[in-house]
């Protein structure tokens, strides 16, 4: 019996990658606009940023982000506070990233900015694109991002995850 349990192959485990996907029947804006981002050159494996902390940049009254360095030189009643790298990310994204034809390509009530890659992980920031979408889509995938970081927190697994279009 030994001897059949030693020749037995063995089984090895294959832990997978958390996938995020967007539905084109609860979130269609939201579909669309990140079925552009991704076929203009956005990744579809993306790491959630688990250290939220900025050593870099801090934050001022008004809302304005800013490196630690250019704060540090500013003489005056200017107060600065700690930032998360989510911040700077989506203020990056919001300000340098490209705007995508959506089916809305100005604000309206309603309809809120959205920015994929999400400013939630490390390809965020820059290099994104924005569109603005319903708040309604965006509060549903904001509930299953949520959802996901607390899985991703919770295993501690890899914090990489795919963006599936479905």
């Amino acid at each position: 019996m030994q001897q059949l349990a030693d020749r037995r192959p063995s089984v090895q485990t294959v832990q997978l990658r958390e996938k995020h996907k967007i539905s084109r029947a609860s979130t269609p804006y939201i579909h669309e606009f990140t079925s552009q981002a991704i076929d203009k050159g956005a990744p579809t494996t993306l790491t959630y940023v688990i250290n939220k902390n900025s050593e870099v940049y801090v934050q001022d009254d008004l809302g304005n982000i800013v490196h630690k360095s250019h704060a540090q030189e500013q003489k005056g009643d200017k107060t600065y506070r700690p930032v998360d790298l989510h911040s700077v990310n989506r203020n990056s994204a919001l300000t340098k990233g490209v705007q995508l034809d959506g089916k809305s390509k100005s604000h309206a009530q309603g309809l809120s900015r959205d920015e994929f890659p999400y400013a939630s992980t490390m390809q965020g920031g820059t290099d994104s694109y924005w569109a603005y979408v319903p708040a309604t889509e965006q509060s549903t995938q904001g509930g299953q991002l949520a959802a996901l970081y607390k899985r991703i927190l919770k295993d501690a697994v890899d914090p990489d995850f795919d963006v599936e279009l479905d």
